[in-house]
């Protein structure tokens, strides 16, 4: 899947949890948010954050990364959502008050490496992927206790937060498609 301007927009129909990814301004953007509820909603990531083209292409390379480490898509997950709560998937080239050393998109401090490997989309998850599989049974903890072990972070319990859209982003780039409902048979 091309990561240009058709995949700017991203719209859930709650009913069904449908994931669309339609061209912004186009007709289909107009129906698809009329056929799903948000008539007016505009291009709005879950959280009510517009999912720009940057943010698309670095979820792309938390995903593609991840994959080349033959690592399961819910490293891909945790990867993401820690992102969106650190970051919004964007490489940020400052710190902040608490970690003035903080860059990119996991905000990680000099002890994690190089500038240049943290301001790096696929340097800088690889660094969080390592740290990640050291954590025993780490595909199994909850989203946000795999998250806070790797980062540490002053606001740990946030992550969670950011789990279903994790999933979604994770599941759009990949090309999965949500379970179908089995038919259920009855025997006699």
């Amino acid at each position: 899947m091309g990561l240009g301007a058709a995949a700017t927009l991203l719209l859930t129909a709650p009913a069904i949890g449908t994931v669309l990814l339609l061209e912004p301004g186009s007709p289909a953007a107009a129906a698809g948010a009329s056929s799903c509820g948000l008539a007016g909603a505009g291009s709005h990531l879950y959280t009510g954050e517009q999912l720009t083209e940057q943010m698309w292409t670095d979820a792309n390379s938390i995903v593609q990364t991840t994959t080349q480490a033959g690592l399961p898509p819910r490293a891909a997950v945790i990867a993401v959502a820690t992102s969106l709560q650190e970051a919004r998937l964007l490489p940020i080239t400052h710190g902040d008050l608490a970690g003035p050393d903080s860059l990119g998109m996991y905000q990680q401090r000099d002890s994690w490496g190089p500038a240049s490997v943290r301001l790096d989309p696929a340097g800088t998850t690889t660094l969080f992927l390592a740290r990640l599989v050291t954590l025993p049974a780490w595909q199994h903890l909850p989203l946000t206790r795999a998250a806070q072990a790797v980062q540490s972070s002053a606001a740990g319990g946030a992550y969670a937060a950011w789990e279903g859209d994790a999933t979604r982003i994770v599941n759009t780039l990949q090309g999965a498609r949500p379970p179908r409902p089995r038919a259920r048979t009855h025997a006699r």
